[in-house]
């Protein structure tokens, strides 16, 4: 091929196998005009091809017509020159600003990073990743794709190192896990999370992770173990209106209790949770 084809058939194989001509443009560094010419320069050597289908939600898009054209020409890029592509693919898609293209833009980041994870800018590249993938992640359960969110939300703790960061996001993988159903990864995701919490002295916080866990044990009929967890929870708090979270821990284990036939023991907490759910509604309106 002349070098410029060349070149932009390089640049359109870090986009994948289908693309739009201005991410192309765009992560090649062309104006339109120039681009528009060395695209239908590689169409008409039957390298790529144009989704010209009237119906087709990709009308326009470009792809290519053979995939081991696009695996020999990527594998023909440097590292480091897939790094600058993939960022570059990731700043364009996020300049569109749209939901349905963080997805996108995420894989790009994490595509970049691994081309080149000794680079200087690797640490800003890789918090990009992540907020990315938690973008994308919520995306995906919006859209009620649970698997998806957590295959996303456990690249993004891969490329964390703030403990308290990584502990939020194990706290979105538990939900995502539990959602996808994966309960054992859940209960795995929500133990570490009560854990780190407890050491560094977020009560609060620990209390709700427990009671996150109670409501999986739960709902995944381990009883036993939720009713534990619970009352190690409980146990020293005299008073459940003194937070939030101890009047959830509260009523989960009112909830427990009833599904265990404890019926007495399971009316007292509850009113013990009606009553600081109360207290504490009031407290908010003054």
């Amino acid at each position: 091929l002349p070098v410029t084809e060349r070149a932009t058939l390089l640049s359109a194989s870090a986009l994948g196998r289908r693309f739009h001509p201005d991410a192309l443009a765009a992560i090649s560094g062309l104006e339109p005009l120039e681009a528009r010419e060395r695209i239908a320069a590689l169409v008409r050597r039957e390298l790529l091809g144009v989704d010209d289908e009237l119906r087709s939600p990709g009308r326009g898009q470009l792809s290519f017509l053979q995939d081991v054209v696009r695996e020999v020409a990527y594998r023909t890029l440097s590292r480091r020159e897939r790094r600058t592509l993939h960022v570059a693919a990731a700043d364009h898609l996020e300049a569109l600003d749209g939901s349905d293209l963080v997805e996108a833009a995420a894989e790009h980041l994490v595509a970049a990073h691994a081309a080149a994870p000794e680079h200087s800018e690797a640490p800003d590249v890789a918090r990009r990743a992540v907020t990315a993938l938690r973008l994308a992640a919520q995306r995906a359960m919006g859209l009620h794709v649970p698997v998806r969110a957590l295959t996303h939300l456990q690249k993004a703790i891969e490329f964390v190192d703030d403990e308290d960061v990584r502990a939020t996001l194990w706290e979105d993988t538990a939900v995502a896990a539990r959602a996808a159903p994966r309960f054992e990864l859940a209960e795995t995701y929500l133990r570490r999370l009560i854990a780190h919490r407890t050491a560094r002295g977020q009560g609060p916080g620990a209390a709700r992770a427990r009671a996150q866990l109670a409501s999986l044990l739960l709902g995944t009929e381990v009883h036993a173990a939720a009713i534990r967890e619970l009352e190690a929870a409980l146990e020293g708090v005299a008073d459940v209106t003194s937070d939030p979270a101890n009047a959830e821990l509260s009523g989960q284990l009112a909830r427990a209790k009833v599904l265990v036939g404890e019926n007495q023991e399971a009316v007292e907490w509850a009113d013990r949770t009606r009553v600081a759910a109360l207290i504490m509604k009031d407290g908010m309106k003054t």
